[in-house]
């Protein structure tokens, strides 16, 4: 379900696919666009249909889960019990026959019985809690049941890549960043390796970044800041080059299967380059895969072969692609 990557999946198959069936160019763009339709239709349907337990979860026990977020339990063998809890830990010990009103402190539990302890900030009540803990099963099933007649319909559900759509995952904002970053030392730039301490340098909290990660989202963008225009050029410019004398070798029939099959590999990063920074990536198996393709691309340079006519007598040397 990541749009990026199936725009630009979409851009190399097609790529591949027009080369080879250029007879049937009308049906490969048909069958281009029906899988974008079917693939955006499902990033819209997909995330209803699955399970989204953190909602049900928030729906039915808001308190619960709040109060979870600041409790930590570390119970040792502790059967029959319930625990309610709310800033305080619970450790191990052997309490027996006690009772304890404790507040804002940890309660010690092990193998507790007949005891009950209740405060403020720590609550554990023990003894006969089986009833309780049917009681407590029957609440959650009655519950889930309440919550399924009022969620269950898929189309009920809100999707919530909705609300970073047009922001493109929060890209536009880090890209503008970016921009800003990239005035300040535009030749230059800050340093290979530094992509990820930008923001940082910059004062921005960690929390507007957190959750899309401390890069650029772009691999154009990210290595101009680190390497600078000129470093971005001397890193790009040959790529360019490359890119563009295999379009126009791909022009001439009959197609070579295996340099439009690397051609398209190779546009299918380019493209994915532009929502992700990752053609830089060491260790990347995307972007391994990628400059692999790039280096088998650049083998299949021209090489001179010689032609002969007239029985040898005169040589002509030309010069023809060969991968």
């Amino acid at each position: 379900q990541t749009r990026s990557e199936i725009f630009a999946a979409l851009v190399g198959s097609l790529y591949f696919l027009l080369r080879v069936r250029s007879h049937r160019k009308l049906f490969v763009i048909f069958s281009g666009v029906a899988v974008l339709v079917v693939s955006l239709a499902w990033v819209e349907i997909g995330p209803r249909l699955l399970p989204q337990g953190t909602d049900i979860l928030t729906d039915l026990f808001p308190e619960k889960v709040a109060s979870s977020m600041v409790t930590t339990v570390e119970a040792g063998d502790v059967e029959g019990t319930g625990a309610s809890i709310a800033g305080a830990g619970v450790g191990t010990g052997d309490v027996e026959g006690t009772g304890a009103s404790i507040a804002g402190a940890g309660v010690g539990t092990g193998d507790v019985e007949g005891t009950g302890a209740s405060g403020v900030g720590a609550g554990v009540g023990t003894g006969d809690t089986e009833s309780a803990r049917a009681s407590d099963v029957g609440d959650i099933e009655t519950a889930l049941d309440q919550w399924s007649e009022t969620k269950v319909r898929w189309y009920d559900r809100e999707n919530p890549r909705n609300d970073t759509a047009i922001t493109l995952s929060n890209r536009i904002g880090k890209w503008t960043l970016g921009a800003q970053y990239f005035l300040e030392r535009p030749l230059m730039g800050f340093g290979f390796g530094t992509e990820d301490q930008l923001f940082d340098l910059y004062g921005m909290r960690p929390v507007e970044y957190v959750y899309t990660g401390t890069y650029f989202h772009n691999s154009y963008l990210g290595l101009a800041l680190q390497l600078g225009l000129m470093g971005a050029v001397l890193f790009y410019l040959p790529l360019g080059l490359l890119v563009s004398r295999e379009i126009r070798f791909a022009n001439r029939p009959p197609p070579d299967l295996m340099r439009t099959a690397l051609m398209a590999v190779v546009l299918t990063g380019m493209v994915s380059g532009l929502f992700s920074s990752d053609l830089y990536s060491m260790g990347n198996p995307k972007t391994v895969s990628f400059w692999i393709c790039v280096m088998l691309l650049q083998r299949c340079n021209h090489s001179p072969v010689v032609n002969s006519d007239v029985g040898g007598l005169l040589g002509r040397t030309t010069r023809q692609y060969k991968c």
